[in-house]
């Protein structure tokens, strides 16, 4: 594995390449052995915070496909079956919400409805799950159309973990990266205030006694605007896991 990757952010590309990786499987034992249920990973920019979110989803999420390949010589293959055993367990909930943009609210509430969708196409499957009711599959079928009501959406990384949890009889590990990037267009373009109350809303629902989360998992950046947003969200019980993971 000589070659150095370039701009790759997900794990299982840069393992199936056979590129260069500083093995950093081990934050899947830190995270499993911290005592928080949502988890912070402040990062300063450009130092791999997007892979190693790639690298716990591949661990962790429930996938037909055995990728046991990818981590096999990686240090976490040899922490103890109490880690193996949480292999491809959970459904997993992934948000990028980094390089949000816009001039005006308006314009940054649409991307950002943007990115729940895409989180709700993952698990489009569960339209045809006979646990979805009739009534929840309009409302997930609004959500991934973009029309649905604004109080959905706030809700909707809660609904997203109740159909799953349902579906597959399994806790959800909810997994989003750059959670301060919609807090940095915010600041820039002035409307820093309504992004706040979006996430008050948003995080407090998905993650603060959200009985279908087994853990929620958030990578920002070392900035102003991190501290301003971490601030906002002490109140739904986001703990740091350090600086350096």
């Amino acid at each position: 594995m000589g070659t150095v990757a370039t701009g790759i952010n997900d794990f299982r590309e840069l393992r199936e390449q056979r590129l260069a990786y500083t093995d950093r499987s081990l934050l899947v034992r830190e995270v499993l052995d911290h005592g928080g249920q949502a988890i912070l990973l402040p990062r300063p920019r450009g130092t791999g915070k997007s892979l190693d979110l790639s690298m716990l989803r591949r661990y962790f999420e429930h996938l037909e496909e055995d990728l046991s390949s990818l981590f096999v010589d990686l240090d976490i293959a040899q922490a103890g079956d109490a880690y193996l055993d949480e292999f491809q367990r959970y459904p997993v909930v992934y948000l990028s919400l980094g390089e949000i943009e816009g001039a005006t609210w308006e314009q940054a509430w649409v991307a950002l409805q943007e990115r729940i969708e895409r989180a709700f196409y993952d698990h489009a499957y569960l339209l045809d799950s006979p646990e979805l009711s009739e009534e929840e599959a309009r409302e997930y079928r609004a959500v991934l159309a973009g029309v649905a009501e604004r109080e959905r959406y706030e809700t909707a990384l809660l609904d997203l973990c109740r159909h799953l949890r349902i579906h597959h009889a399994e806790k959800v590990l909810v997994l989003i990266d750059d959670y301060d990037g919609p807090v940095r267009a915010g600041l820039v373009g002035g409307y820093a205030d309504k992004i706040l109350g979006f996430y008050r809303a948003f995080l407090d629902a998905g993650l603060k006694g959200n009985p279908h989360l087994f853990k929620a998992v958030l990578t920002g950046t070392l900035s102003e605007s991190g501290e301003s947003v971490f601030s906002a969200l002490e109140s739904v019980a986001v703990e740091r896991l350090g600086p350096g993971g």
